[in-house]
């Protein structure tokens, strides 16, 4: 059963179970074509893109995080799914890209807790409340990141949304150009800490009522969230 974590005006975020993979897996592979506008009869190959995904958190699910987004009808309407990295698994980005030797790419100092961030997806149709429930899913993303001054995130993202994130405060770094895959361009990218600090203080309000300055009390607002978070 998925487990219950909040509620927002339009919508309530819940960590999902192993029960909810297929359903995850079947709303990122659509929502990805129908945000890049693809149409296509080929089911079979979105069943075959829908079967990778399925395969792939069901192996990454015992060391990972997933929240979901769901409307009043309990339809997911977004996802985002964070792991620390163990550095023995194969994280998507080496197994997509070829980038293997993160801890060298990583900024010097940056490298002692690298965490991955994949599956965020929204749904095409929600407008400008889309906006705000892709701030409120980055933030359960990042937060757990934050609590380590090296920490650092992998992810692989469209080239829109790549854009979007670095207009919205986050410092995102692309490793390369990125290549065609679940009906997008897709890019590796990477950011730090201090990277993600500003969309942070930008969009704490929307997870915890706080009026104070974010950057001087980050330790215990990190602290509040996270002990919510396993309530």
């Amino acid at each position: 059963m998925d487990k219950y974590i909040t509620s927002f005006e339009n919508c309530s975020i819940w960590q999902l179970s192993k029960a909810g993979l297929l359903s995850l897996s079947k709303f990122v592979v659509n929502e990805n074509y129908k945000h890049h506008k693809i149409l296509t009869d080929n089911t079979q190959k979105k069943r075959e893109e829908v079967m990778a995904v399925y395969r792939e958190e069901i192996q990454y699910f015992s060391k990972s995080n997933i929240f979901v987004a769901k409307n009043r009808q309990n339809e997911i309407i977004g996802t985002i799914r964070i792991m620390e990295w163990n550095r023995n698994d194969e994280l998507p980005i080496t197994k997509i890209f070829g980038i293997k030797e993160l801890d060298d790419i990583s900024p010097a100092n940056s490298n002692a807790h690298i965490w991955h961030v994949g599956r965020f997806a929204v749904r095409s149709d929600l407008g400008n409340h889309g906006i705000q429930l892709f701030r409120i899913l980055m933030m359960y993303a990042i937060m757990p990141i934050m609590q380590y001054e090296k920490g650092i995130m992998f992810a692989e993202c469209d080239s829109k949304l790549f854009r979007i994130v670095n207009q919205l405060g986050f410092r995102a770094i692309a490793l390369n150009e990125g290549i065609q895959y679940l009906g997008s361009d897709t890019i590796p990218m990477y950011s730090t800490r201090d990277g993600m600090l500003e969309f942070l203080e930008r969009n704490m309000n929307l997870l915890l009522d706080k009026k104070e300055n974010v950057k001087d009390n980050l330790p215990h607002l990190i602290s509040t969230f996270m002990n919510r978070l396993r309530a």
